[in-house]
């Protein structure tokens, strides 16, 4: 895998982070607690289905085992502030 396509994968994950973290926030300040394990089972689902999605581009060879593994990395890192 190129330096150019991991940059552009990292992007696309960085900016869905993002986006899903001021999603939560804007919720979080509307919402009480309730809405708040709603986003966060919501958001661990996300990050579930991301890494998923990574396996299958890896079987089907379209990234490779070392940038499978660096951006697996940063979803279970991820994972484990969502909690």
């Amino acid at each position: 895998m190129s330096p150019s396509t991991y940059g552009e994968l990292s992007e696309r994950y960085d900016s869905l982070g993002q986006k899903l973290s001021e999603d939560l926030a804007s919720i979080q300040t509307t919402s009480g607690s309730l809405a708040q394990e709603e986003l966060t089972a919501t958001h661990r689902k996300c990050l579930l289905v991301a890494k998923c999605a990574l396996q299958d581009l890896l079987r089907q060879g379209v990234i490779s085992d070392d940038v499978f593994r660096r951006l697996v990395s940063d979803i279970d890192t991820e994972l484990q502030e969502v909690g």
